[in-house]
């Protein structure tokens, strides 16, 4: 009767031991796809920060214009001023509007350059921005997976456990 006894405690602690070997591999599983997934989210990431730092360029070309257009209208004030009194000035300060009018029509497609990519680069942000989020989704259900397969084994170890 013991060596009965002692073979079904073997066979058992054996098949203990392959579930316990498939749990291991399925947790191994779930961490390979939890590092690939912040493997991932740490590329996007790095890809936000690329498309930010070129919105703060973007950003401040677009604040070098608007400073030189304020200049420039500064210019045209100060040089009406000046020049009112005296026809031949006035012309002059004329032909020099035109000047700054067709600066600032540069200065205003430039503006609207910026713009343009300040937008494509707000939509590449929120393109890693919704592949972040789903990979992160990705990443709390295999972790919840883990837990329940950890749970599971930790169950499978209590059956077995001897008393002295």
């Amino acid at each position: 009767d013991s060596g009965k006894g002692f073979a079904v405690v073997a066979n058992e602690i054996k098949e203990l031991a392959k579930q316990s070997a498939k749990a291991a591999e399925d947790i191994a599983l779930k961490i390979n796809g939890i590092q690939e997934n912040t493997t991932t989210a740490v590329d996007n990431i790095e890809a936000m920060s690329d498309v930010i730092h070129n919105m703060s360029e973007s950003s401040n070309s677009i604040t070098k214009d608007a400073e030189t257009q304020n200049s420039v209208v500064q210019g045209i004030v100060v040089n009406i001023k000046e020049g009112a009194g005296n026809i031949s000035e006035t012309a002059h300060l004329i032909k020099e509007m035109a000047q700054a009018a067709a600066d600032i029509a540069v200065s205003s497609s430039e503006l609207a350059k910026g713009s343009d990519e300040i937008s494509n680069n707000i939509r590449d942000v929120s393109d890693i921005a919704i592949e972040t989020a789903t990979n992160a989704t990705e990443l709390y259900g295999e972790s919840t997976e883990v837990s329940l397969i950890a749970n599971e084994l930790e169950k499978l170890v209590e059956k077995f456990k001897l008393s002295v």
